[in-house]
C-alpha cells in the first residue's frame, strides 16, 4: 500500500489533518515517520494530540501527507517553514525556521509591496 510505504520514510515534511475538525499541523522529522506520527497522537504535550481529546476525533496516521523527503536539516526546516506559510495549519504553535524577508514576496505574490497605507 503506497500510504503505508509512506510512513516509512525519515527525513519528511508532512502534513497530518483532521477531516472531521478541518484542522491541521506540518511539521518536520529526521526520524521514521510513523514514529513521528505515533507520538504526535499519544503524547499530551502534542497539539494534534490535544485537538483530538479536546473534540473526540480520531485522525488516520495513513492519511498523512509527505510535501518533502529532504536529508538535509537546513533545507528540511527551510521546507517546513515554507509549508506552514503556504498553508497556515491551525494547529501549529510556531512558524518553525525563520525565513529571510524576501521569501514573504515569493510565497504570496498577490499581495502588493507597493501598497501604500
Amino acid at each position: 500500500m503506497i500510504r503505508q510505504k509512506t510512513l516509512k520514510k525519515c527525513g519528511t515534511v508532512y502534513h497530518i489533518h483532521c477531516e472531521q475538525c478541518d484542522n491541521d499541523n506540518v511539521d518536520e522529522t529526521s526520524r521514521l515517520l510513523e514514529t513521528r506520527v505515533k507520538e504526535h497522537l499519544s503524547r499530551n504535550s502534542s497539539a494534534v494530540h490535544e485537538n483530538c481529546k479536546l473534540t473526540c476525533h480520531l485522525v488516520d496516521p495513513s492519511k498523512t501527507k509527505v510535501f518533502a523527503t529532504e536529508s538535509n536539516t537546513l533545507e528540511r526546516c527551510t521546507r517546513e517553514a515554507i509549508e506552514i506559510r503556504l498553508h497556515y495549519p491551525s494547529l501549529n504553535r510556531d512558524n518553525g525556521f525563520e525565513l529571510a524577508r524576501i521569501y514573504d514576496t515569493i510565497l504570496a505574490p498577490s499581495r502588493s509591496l507597493y501598497n501604500s497605507s
